[in-house]
C-alpha cells in the first residue's frame, strides 16, 4: 500500500484481472466436451443390489463433464465414481444399507492413472 491508504495501481489491475478472468481458466466451452456428462446425485436411489442382507456394488472411476450451473454453458472435465454401465455422479452413488448388510464393493479404475484411497492402496 502507498501512504494515504492507496492501491497502487498495478496490484488493482492485477486483483480485478484474477477476478475476472479465474472462473475461465477453470472451465471450457460445451463443444470441446467428448466425455459422459457427470450426473447430480439426488440421493433418491441407492446404489447396487441387495440380495439375501448382502449389497452388490460394481462401481468404476471414469472421468466426466461437470456443468456447474446448467447443463449447457461451460464444464470442467472431472474424475467421478458411477456405478457400471451408468453415468458418473456427483457426489458419487449412494451406498445406504442397514447396520449388519455385507458389502461386496469391485471398483475398476478406467483412468489412464493410478488411483487410490490415501492410505489404502491402489485402484486398478
Amino acid at each position: 500500500m502507498q501512504r494515504g491508504g492507496r492501491m497502487p495501481r498495478r496490484t488493482l489491475f492485477g486483483f480485478a484481472f484474477l477476478v475476472l478472468f479465474s472462473p475461465l481458466a477453470f472451465c471450457q466451452s460445451t463443444e470441446s466436451s467428448s466425455l459422459p456428462k457427470v450426473v447430480a446425485n439426488d440421493n433418491r436411489t441407492p446404489a447396487g443390489k441387495l440380495k439375501n442382507g448382502v449389497l452388490e456394488l460394481k462401481l468404476v472411476l471414469s472421468e466426466g463433464s461437470w456443468y456447474p450451473e446448467a447443463e449447457v454453458g461451460s464444464h470442467r472435465n472431472v474424475y467421478a465414481f458411477a456405478e457400471e454401465d451408468r453415468a458418473p455422479q456427483s457426489s458419487g452413488p449412494l451406498i445406504r444399507v442397514f447396520q449388519g448388510t455385507q458389502i461386496h464393493l469391485r471398483i475398476r479404475n478406467s483412468l489412464p492413472l493410478e488411483a487410490g484411497e490415501a492410505g489404502k492402496g491402489k485402484i486398478t
